[in-house]
Formats: structure tokens, C-alpha cells, sequence
């Protein structure tokens, strides 16, 4: 089958977040089991350029310089049109689209192919920024989320409903759906998030933190509850370590709270990391990995840990407790208390090497179906069953 995912940035140029990486791995895995893939985006070219990339043909268009995401949609649109007439006359039955991100799918509709839309965030994501900036007073971006939300919600109604099939990537955005656009009444499928089965590092590496986080420091992230109840346990006298990977707007914030509780001795804050393989060393170095977040939809890094045999920390929103069982393969806490946090993380201080190793042997055998070849498998099922 002939199988093109549309998306806005190109995957194979540069992962800089979950759904480059989405679309990077399932672009891979769909060829591995026959399929021939297309990946229309753009890019860091003069002209249009299709290129072959680990078995995937990446049609790439000009993104003219363009920064942030509603420039760059504008771009895509303008430029996309023809390029999905052309690979339907190259006789591609299916178009995955990736959210908000396939712009030109949803105002080029193909004549006769199926668009088949993956899910990964809906309404909640914006009602927890919204609760995050007013929790940590910035109330200029607070300003920012109120207006935008609305002007977001038309936007996800059109795009929806432009979509012939739905797939949603956690129980939780499926929920979503049904709370915000049950009225759209489309047919929709419950397709997880996978995680790379080849993972070329060491599988035994010494541990060196306490604690890791990996994502955005941003809003709805809530890392300064990490460096909250860090300094709770420092307070108390413990010896840990925490690395915190990541960049963003409130990366000012957070190390202005590391300065004030004078943590440089327990949390290293290194940054982004471009190279995913640096990331997973570090993931691999620490004893748990900790997302405090108060909106995740299928978060990869927690899919990344336990494939490691990294036990999670994490806060009890649905997403997340989809995954991760407490005293299972990791530990739930309290959404937005510090104090809960420094709770759970002074427990894992105090587990022996045995209540460890039971944990991470929890955490490694419950990935198990969730290969992106096995998720492959399923959007290929419906490909082939809907089309």
C-alpha cells in the first residue's frame, strides 16, 4: 500500500519533538512491513527536493525561513496543494495527518484517498496552560493562552472534521474527544505511541542520578515542582542528585529557583541535547525518571524509560496513569504538590537494591506489545481495513 504522512517538520532533518519523533519512527517501521511511504514536509531547501531516507521517500518543501508554527503552517499550505494531488496520482490511498500539524490536508482534501488523522493533544492541553501560568503568575502569557484557546478550538473543530477516520494516541485524548467533539461523530481507533525496539547503547550502565527529567521547560511541564521538593529533601538532609535535560521559555525561571535554594550541589540543568542517543545514555544513568506534568497526552521519554528499566515518577493525570501503576513499575503523586513529590522521591531514596531491581523489572516488561513495529502493525490494519 501507498501511504503518505503529512506533517509539518521534516523528521529526518532534525527531531525536536514528540511528533517529528512520531513520525520518524512510524514512517520507518510502515516500510519495514512493505508499505511504500511518503513524508511531505518542509525543510531547509532552496526548492522542492524528494530524498530517500532509511527506506522512506521525504518530499520536502521550501519552509522559506519561516519560524514558529502559524508562519510555517502558512507556508505549508501554500506550497502543499499540489504535492497531495501528485502522490494521489501516484496512486496513494491513505494520508495520515499529524493533528494541527498537516495544514494542507485539511484545506486539500484528496479526491478519493482517505485522511486518516492522529490525535495527540486536544482541549485539556490548553486549560492546563492556562492553569499553570495563573500557578506560577505569568500573567502576560496568561493573557496569550485566554485568547489563543478559542481561536484553537475552531481551528481542531475544522480539522476534525475535514478527517474521514480519527486515531488517538492515549484512552485519555480519546476522552477529550468525547467531552469536546462527541458531536463531530466520527469513527475513531485507539493507536498508542511505540518506542525504538533498537537502542544502540549499553544495556548496563552505572547509575549516577538520583532523578532525571527530559522535556520542555515550559508551561504544564511543572519542573519547579521537582526543584521544590528538592529542596525539601536537602532540607532533611539527603543525598541525591537530579539532571534535568530540556529547554524553553521558563528555563529563566527554574534556574532563578535553583539559585534561591541554592541546589547547584543536587540538580545539574544541562539543556537541550540534539543527539537522542546522549539523551538515552542519561535516561540510562539514572535510577528514575520523574514528569510531573499537570497535561501530557502519550509522552515518548516515559516509553524511553522503561524500555531502559527506568522506573517513573509521575503525577496522577490520565495520561500518565495509563502507564505507570504505582508500586508497579514507578510511583504516582499528587498533580501540582511539591510536597507529595518530595513524598514519592524520598520513598525511592529509601528502596533496597532488591524493591529496585523488582520495579525496573516491572517497568521493562510492561512495554511489551508496544513496539513501533507492533504499532506499525495496527495503523497498518486500519489502513488497509478503511481505506
Amino acid at each position: 500500500m501507498k501511504i503518505a504522512i503529512i506533517t509539518l517538520n521534516n523528521p529526518f532533518e532534525k527531531i525536536s519533538g514528540g511528533i517529528e519523533s512520531v513520525v520518524y519512527n512510524l514512517s520507518k517501521a510502515l516500510v519495514n512491513l512493505g508499505h511504500e511511504v511518503w513524508v511531505v514536509c518542509l525543510g531547509n531547501v532552496n526548492k522542492e527536493t524528494i530524498e530517500k531516507r532509511e527506506g522512506v521517500n521525504v518530499w520536502i518543501l521550501p519552509d522559506k525561513g519561516k519560524k514558529g508554527v502559524f508562519s510555517r503552517s502558512l507556508v505549508f499550505i501554500k506550497s502543499g496543494r499540489e504535492v497531495i494531488h501528485e502522490l494521489e496520482k501516484k496512486g496513494v490511498e491513505v494520508f495520515n495527518g499529524q493533528g494541527g500539524l498537516s495544514a494542507p490536508l485539511m484545506f486539500f482534501k484528496p479526491k478519493k484517498a482517505k485522511i486518516f488523522l492522529t490525535v495527540h493533544t486536544l482541549d485539556d492541553e490548553n486549560i492546563a496552560n492556562i492553569k499553570d501560568c495563573i500557578r506560577m503568575r505569568k500573567f502576560k502569557e496568561l493573557l496569550g493562552e485566554i485568547v489563543k484557546y478559542p481561536l484553537l478550538k475552531i481551528w481542531r473543530i475544522f480539522y476534525l472534521s475535514r478527517a474521514d477516520y480519527l486515531i488517538f494516541v492515549s484512552k485519555a485524548v480519546q476522552e477529550e474527544f468525547k467531552r469536546h467533539y462527541q458531536f463531530l461523530k466520527k469513527k475513531y481507533f485507539l493507536v498508542p505511541n511505540g518506542f525504538p525496539n533498537i537502542i544502540t547503547i549499553p544495556k548496563l550502565i552505572a547509575k549516577e542520578y538520583s532523578f532525571i527529567y527530559v522535556g520542555r521547560l515550559d508551561k504544564r511541564k511543572c519542573v519547579d515542582l521537582i526543584v521544590k521538593a528538592s529542596k525539601i529533601l536537602k532540607d532533611r538532609g539527603y543525598d541525591f542528585s537530579v539532571v534535568i535535560i530540556g529547554n524553553g521559555p521558563w528555563h529563566d525561571d527554574i534556574k532563578k529557583l535553583l539559585n534561591d535554594y541554592k541546589l547547584s550541589e543536587h540538580i545539574r540543568l544541562i539543556g537541550f541535547l540534539p543527539n537522542y542517543n546522549d539523551v538515552l545514555v542519561y535516561i540510562s544513568k539514572s535510577r528514575f525518571l520523574i514528569l510531573p506534568s499537570s497535561y501530557e497526552s502519550d509522552p515518548l521519554v516515559i516509553k524511553e524509560a522503561l524500555s531502559r528499566g527506568i522506573p517513573c515518577i509521575v503525577s496522577d493525570i490520565p495520561a500518565l496513569t495509563e502507564k505507570i501503576k504505582d508500586m508497579e513499575n514507578g510511583f504516582v503523586f499528587k498533580r501540582f504538590s511539591h510536597i507529595d513529590l518530595a513524598r514519592v522521591m524520598e520513598k525511592t531514596l529509601k528502596l533496597n537494591e532488591k524493591e529496585y531491581q523488582k520495579l525496573s523489572k516491572n517497568a521493562k516488561s510492561s512495554l511489551k506489545g508496544t513496539s513501533w513495529r507492533d504499532i506499525a502493525k495496527k495503523y497498518s490494519k486500519i489502513f488497509i481495513d478503511y481505506r
